[in-house]
């Protein structure tokens, strides 16, 4: 996937009731390095002015260096003191290692 990270607005639904935490998910590239950073950073920051939980799919990533591991990471934390929730789905492998040798996994609340 080149271009834009694809984004999704969802209900979270209860029986047939939609409640009001409303979330956005947006999928990962296979490919998350310092060239797409600044996108990906672009958007992380839309989806905080607008106020919505997240979650990330991260189940296509086949590489991720630290750049994007610490944009991740900013934005769990700025979005937590916003008292916003961010769960990142289904992280790969390769996600999960990474993560694990930068010592972040337990921000990230990747459980092992």
């Amino acid at each position: 996937m080149d271009g834009d990270i694809p984004i999704t607005s969802e209900g979270l639904r209860a029986g047939t009731e939609l409640l009001m935490a409303e979330f956005t998910r947006i999928t990962l590239e296979k490919n998350c390095d310092i060239s797409k950073v600044e996108k990906l950073h672009e958007q992380l920051e839309s989806l905080l002015q607008a106020s919505t939980s997240v979650a990330i799919d991260g189940s296509a990533v086949e590489r991720i260096d630290t750049s994007t591991l610490q944009l991740l990471l900013s934005f769990v934390t700025t979005m937590g003191k916003h008292h916003l929730n961010v769960t990142i789905e289904q992280p790969s492998d390769c996600f999960r290692d990474t993560a694990r040798m930068m010592g972040m996994s337990r921000q990230l609340q990747l459980n092992d």
